[in-house]
C-alpha cells in the first residue's frame, strides 16, 4: 500500500501539486518507514521550494536507506549548502510569532554570527500570502521580519 501512495504522490508531484504531492509520500511513509524513495522524492520538493533544511533533513532520512547513492549525497550536499545561505520560516496566518521549530535554528545562527569576528551581515526579509489588505500585509511582513531580526540579535 505504501508504494500506491508513493505512486500517487509522484502522478502530484508531475502535475505541480506539491502540498497533495507531500501529503501522499507522509502516507506512504507511515505505512512503511524504510523507503528511501518518497524521503528523497519530499527532499526534492522542499529543496524546489528553497526549503533546503527540510530537503537536507529528508535527503538524510533517505541515505539511511540508500546510503551508497551517489546521487542522493550530492543533493544532501547541495541542500546543506542552500540552507546555510537561506532559512525559509513558515509563520501561522496573521501571525508574527515565530514558531519552536524554527526559533532553536535561529537561535543557532545569532550565535554563529555573533561568535565571528567582523563585520556581519545577515539580511531578513519578511513575507505574507495575498490574502487580506495589502497594507496589513506589509504591516505584517514587516512584524515578521523584525521578529526574526530579534531572534538572530539575542
Amino acid at each position: 500500500m505504501s508504494r500506491v501512495y508513493n505512486n500517487l504522490a509522484d502522478l502530484y508531484e508531475t502535475r505541480e501539486e506539491l502540498s497533495q504531492a507531500l501529503l501522499h509520500y507522509r502516507k506512504a511513509l507511515e505505512i512503511k518507514g524504510d523507503l528511501a524513495t518518497p524521503y528523497v522524492s519530499a527532499g526534492d520538493i522542499f529543496s524546489k521550494l528553497g526549503d533546503y533544511y527540510s530537503a537536507f533533513i529528508l535527503y538524510g532520512k533517505g541515505a539511511r536507506h540508500l546510503p551508497d547513492d551517489e546521487g542522493l549525497r550530492k543533493s544532501r550536499e547541495e541542500a546543506e549548502k542552500g540552507w546555510k545561505q537561506k532559512m525559509l520560516l513558515y509563520f501561522d496566518l496573521s501571525s508574527s510569532r515565530i514558531p519552536d521549530p524554527y526559533r532553536y535554528r535561529l537561535q543557532r545562527i545569532g550565535e554563529a554570527v555573533r561568535s565571528k569576528p567582523g563585520r556581519k551581515r545577515v539580511t531578513v526579509v519578511g513575507y505574507t500570502c495575498d490574502l487580506g489588505p495589502q497594507g496589513y500585509n506589509r504591516r505584517l511582513s514587516r512584524r515578521r521580519a523584525e521578529a526574526v531580526a530579534r531572534t538572530l540579535k539575542n
